[in-house]
């Protein structure tokens, strides 16, 4: 089947994939996703800006480093196990183990790589050194970023969509109406793209804070600070 989203107001429509190609390797078939890409390329981003900007927070530039790629390695494993755990299929996990490992076929949450990294922060500042507010100031900020990009992951996934609406950018998609089917929605109606605006709201979140950060950064965990409230009204 092939799938395809569209924007009824707009008069859009056009096939997509979530994955972007696929090859066998020693055997194993493995496929690059596009949640998977733009995970990646928005971790790169918020590291590229955060050495750019690591002086100004105090903090040093290898050491951060540290942080920041243990703290990546534990995000993607939460990322996997949180899926795991919630995934609606999970059982077919739990059936077949060794599936778990099979990530090339997909499978991350953003919320569990947030849990992770943060808890992986704490410990990893301590053990190098590095002030754990000045650290989180920065990784909120960077946070933002790959927040921001890695959203857009969900519109190729066809997931994290509201309720029904007319408004002119709702939108429809064959894994879209099959996913709402008796989930109280109407799957003939355009719904609410949820994830693009979260992946707005971040986005501004990101200008806002990076202004403030440049021209009123008055203590260590301001920045941490208004990025908890910020992220908390958008989920709100």
């Amino acid at each position: 089947m092939n799938d395809f989203i569209s924007f009824p107001a707009l008069n859009l429509k056009f096939g997509i994939s979530d994955t972007i190609f696929s090859f066998r390797l020693f055997g194993v078939q493995l496929e690059l996703r596009w949640y998977g890409l733009l995970i990646a390329i928005g971790f790169l981003l918020a590291v590229v800006y955060a050495m750019r900007r690591v002086k100004q927070f105090d903090i040093d530039s290898d050491r951060m480093i540290d942080v920041v790629l243990v703290c990546a390695i534990f995000a993607f494993l939460g990322a996997r196990i949180y899926y795991v755990l919630f995934a609606p299929d999970r059982a077919d996990f739990f059936d077949n183990p060794l599936s778990i490992l099979q990530v090339w076929k997909g499978g991350l949450a953003v919320y569990g790589g947030i849990i992770f990294a943060f808890i992986t922060a704490i410990w990893m500042c301590r053990v190098r050194k590095v002030n754990t507010l000045s650290m989180f100031d920065l990784g909120s900020l960077g946070f933002l970023i790959g927040q921001s990009i890695g959203r857009w992951g969900n519109f190729f996934n066809q997931e994290a969509f509201g309720g029904n609406t007319s408004l002119p950018w709702g939108m429809t998609g064959s894994i879209i109406q099959r996913g709402i089917n008796g989930e109280g929605y109407d799957p003939s109606l355009p719904v609410h793209p949820t994830f693009l605006y979260e992946s707005l709201w971040c986005a501004l979140g990101f200008v806002l804070l990076h202004l403030l950060s440049k021209k009123a950064y008055k203590f260590k965990g301001q920045i941490f600070s208004l990025y908890i409230v910020w992220y908390g009204l958008g989920r709100f």
